[in-house]
């Protein structure tokens, strides 16, 4: 960091606080290993993050014996769409009686 700040100050450019710019690095590397974390956790319990950007996930479930995903966009109030695996989400249908509440709940 104080290379950096001679290298600028030499250049004519502006002078570097070399202990601020130091604390706001380590506040960045704490966020992102606290995100890595996060997603660490998330993937722990079977939720798959297809996209943070859309806020996009998919839970596994089990629909007539084939492995389905359960899909949540961020703004939507609850699961209500699935998709196949090879689908994806451009696939995505509406959640019907064949995903029953007992058959959700024993999935949690």
């Amino acid at each position: 960091m104080q290379a950096l700040s001679q290298r600028i100050f030499l250049s004519g450019g502006m002078h570097v606080n070399v202990a601020k710019a130091a604390r706001r690095r380590a506040e960045r590397e704490k966020a992102l290993q606290e995100n890595t974390d996060t997603l660490a956790e998330i993937d722990e319990i079977g939720v798959q993050v297809k996209d943070l950007e859309r806020g996009l996930l998919d839970f596994p479930c089990v629909m007539e014996g084939q492995t389905v995903l359960l899909c949540w966009k961020l703004g939507e109030k609850e699961i209500s769409f699935w998709h196949t695996l090879e689908d994806g989400f451009a696939g995505r249908k509406p959640v019907d009686a064949r995903f029953g509440k007992a058959e959700r709940e024993r999935l949690n």
